[in-house]
Protein backbone atom coordinates (compact mmCIF):
# COMPACT_ATOMS: atom_id res chain seq x y z
CA UNK A 1 0.00 0.00 0.00
CA UNK A 2 2.43 2.31 0.51
CA UNK A 3 3.36 2.65 -3.61
CA UNK A 4 0.18 4.17 -3.57
CA UNK A 5 1.31 7.47 -2.23
CA UNK A 6 4.70 7.34 -4.31
CA UNK A 7 5.63 5.69 -7.72
CA UNK A 8 5.12 1.53 -7.37
CA UNK A 9 8.95 0.29 -6.79
CA UNK A 10 10.61 -0.96 -10.43
CA UNK A 11 9.43 1.37 -12.66
CA UNK A 12 12.21 3.77 -13.70
CA UNK A 13 12.24 7.04 -15.86
CA UNK A 14 9.56 6.57 -18.59
CA UNK A 15 11.56 7.96 -21.35
CA UNK A 16 14.57 5.65 -20.31
CA UNK A 17 12.39 2.69 -20.62
CA UNK A 18 11.38 3.72 -23.72
CA UNK A 19 15.06 3.87 -25.03
CA UNK A 20 15.43 0.99 -23.54
CA UNK A 21 13.27 -0.38 -25.36
CA UNK A 22 13.82 0.83 -29.00
CA UNK A 23 17.09 -0.12 -28.51
CA UNK A 24 16.05 -4.07 -27.72
CA UNK A 25 13.88 -4.04 -30.91
CA UNK A 26 16.98 -2.33 -32.85
CA UNK A 27 18.93 -5.32 -31.91
CA UNK A 28 16.20 -7.52 -32.52
CA UNK A 29 15.68 -6.55 -36.19
CA UNK A 30 19.74 -6.60 -36.27
CA UNK A 31 19.42 -10.25 -35.43
CA UNK A 32 16.83 -11.22 -37.75
CA UNK A 33 18.61 -9.17 -40.09
CA UNK A 34 21.64 -11.09 -39.48
CA UNK A 35 20.28 -14.37 -39.55
CA UNK A 36 18.32 -14.12 -42.91
CA UNK A 37 21.78 -12.77 -44.63
CA UNK A 38 23.52 -16.16 -43.24
CA UNK A 39 20.49 -18.15 -44.11
CA UNK A 40 20.36 -16.77 -47.79
CA UNK A 41 24.41 -17.39 -47.98
CA UNK A 42 24.01 -20.82 -47.03
CA UNK A 43 21.25 -21.54 -49.57
CA UNK A 44 23.44 -19.79 -52.24
CA UNK A 45 26.75 -21.42 -51.29
CA UNK A 46 25.88 -25.00 -53.36
CA UNK A 47 24.81 -22.97 -56.23
CA UNK A 48 28.08 -21.34 -56.38
CA UNK A 49 30.05 -24.36 -55.77
CA UNK A 50 28.17 -26.43 -58.25
CA UNK A 51 28.61 -24.27 -60.77
CA UNK A 52 32.60 -23.86 -60.30
CA UNK A 53 32.91 -27.59 -60.18
CA UNK A 54 30.94 -28.22 -63.78
CA UNK A 55 33.40 -25.02 -65.00
CA UNK A 56 36.42 -26.76 -63.67
CA UNK A 57 34.96 -30.06 -65.32
CA UNK A 58 34.96 -28.30 -68.12
CA UNK A 59 38.24 -27.09 -68.11
CA UNK A 60 39.60 -30.51 -67.65
CA UNK A 61 38.01 -31.75 -70.57
CA UNK A 62 39.16 -28.93 -72.53
CA UNK A 63 42.45 -30.09 -71.89
CA UNK A 64 41.99 -33.64 -72.28
CA UNK A 65 40.87 -33.00 -75.64
CA UNK A 66 43.35 -30.78 -76.60
CA UNK A 67 46.17 -32.78 -75.44
CA UNK A 68 44.98 -35.88 -77.19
Amino acid sequence: MTWLEGGPSGVGDPDGEVATAMVTALSGGVALLVGTLILIDRSVTPTVQERHRAIRRRIAQRRETFLS
